[in-house]
């Protein structure tokens, strides 16, 4: 019924080639494109990882091991959030102990520098 149509035993002879193991169709020789969604959620699992080894090693990390266990990740997050950018800043500051106290007490005349 289909034999001597070209584009039929083309396909014949590839079908035979791929079950003996020798080649596989032509159309799966292709690369399929890539999902931009799968190489965002990859990058960004890549970056999680990374930036947790190095919080890790950080020395902020033993400060803050006191105060939240799960700093700075989603409880965190959510919290921090909720807050004004000022509010924010100020948590960040108290937590990390870089408060600029000394320009305060300066300004207030109650340290030299």
């Amino acid at each position: 019924m289909h034999k001597g149509v070209a584009g039929n035993e083309r396909v014949n002879e590839e079908v035979k080639k791929a079950a003996q193991g020798d080649s596989s169709p032509p159309v799966l020789q292709k690369h399929l494109p890539t999902s931009t969604t799968a190489v965002k959620q990859e990058f960004n699992k890549k970056l999680k990882t990374r930036w947790a080894e190095t919080w890790k090693v950080s020395p902020c990390y033993a400060r803050f091991q006191h105060i939240d266990m799960n700093f700075p990740f989603n409880k965190f997050q959510k919290i921090n959030n909720a807050l004004s950018r000022l509010q924010a800043s100020l948590l960040m500051q108290l937590q990390t102990g870089h408060v600029p106290l000394n320009s305060y007490l300066y300004h207030i005349k109650k340290a030299g520098t």
